[in-house]
């Protein structure tokens, strides 16, 4: 499964409110709790399915996120972003937690701005933002995207079956 497989996936358990604005803070305030969570996955040295599961929950936000902002999600993949982050890649793996979790509250700040003041984000930052937290995301774990995404799927589907009925 690729990334935009998975968006879409995802994007069928994505609940809406009247208010897209409200949408997209809730969204910004979830994603930083799972920046928090795999933190805190990786500082406590939990179990590879564990920070998969928590690794899975942050995609999720992400994707959800993107969408959203009408964001483009083909840009994780991006050769420039990689090349820029690729000195982070020598990091500890609490380091590169840790990234991820300043990297969420900069999209947060962003959103903040946009729902609460009006401001206009760059969408190019935050597509360039979300891109690098789940580049980052995906060094600390050996399991492949597709396979997190996958998993990550076969939860929503068990949590939320009626967002998967045709």
């Amino acid at each position: 499964m690729n990334y935009t497989e998975y968006q879409k996936l995802a994007l069928r358990t994505a609940a809406k409110s009247a208010d897209p604005r409200l949408d997209m803070a809730v969204l910004a305030l979830g994603l930083v709790g799972e920046a928090g969570e795999v933190y805190e996955a990786v500082c406590d040295n939990v179990p590879l399915e564990k920070l998969d599961a928590e690794i899975g929950d942050l995609f999720w936000y992400a994707a959800v996120l993107a969408k959203a902002c009408d964001i483009g999600g083909e840009s994780e993949f991006d050769a420039e972003i990689v090349s820029m982050l690729a000195p982070r890649f020598e990091e500890s793996p609490e380091d590169r937690a840790l990234d991820i979790v300043y990297g969420t509250t900069s999209i947060a700040e962003a959103v903040k701005k946009q729902v609460g003041h009006g401001k206009p984000f760059d969408k190019g930052h935050m597509a360039n933002m979300l891109a690098a937290i789940m580049i980052l995301a995906r060094t600390l774990t050996p399991t492949s995207l597709s396979e997190i995404c996958t998993k990550n799927i076969a939860k929503l589907k068990a949590r939320w079956p009626e967002g998967f009925k045709s």
